[in-house]
């Protein structure tokens, strides 16, 4: 919970240095945001500390109180939520 908040602070206070205009750009922006975890998270998991897939896709779901999906989808949506909140798109 206190990532996705911190996530939407950073996203507040950047969305303007972003440089988009259209709410499309803004979920472009998200989803770049949103590869990028991804592809640290798997890269770091699996070639540096040597973890299998398996253990890193079950991080994935809701399983045993796992929230980590959520912060995902705050990733992702967070530039175009903050940009429509102080009125860029």
């Amino acid at each position: 919970v206190l990532l996705s908040i911190l996530i939407f602070a950073v996203s507040y206070f950047t969305v303007s240095w972003l440089g988009a205009s259209t709410a499309k750009e803004y979920g472009v922006i998200g989803l770049a945001w949103l590869c990028l975890t991804l592809s640290f998270e798997l890269i770091l998991g699996h070639l540096i500390q040597g973890k299998p897939w398996s253990d890193l896709i079950e991080a994935y779901t809701f399983k045993e109180g796992n929230i980590w999906p959520v912060v995902l989808l705050v990733t992702a949506m967070a530039p175009y939520i903050t940009a429509k909140i102080r009125g860029l798109v």
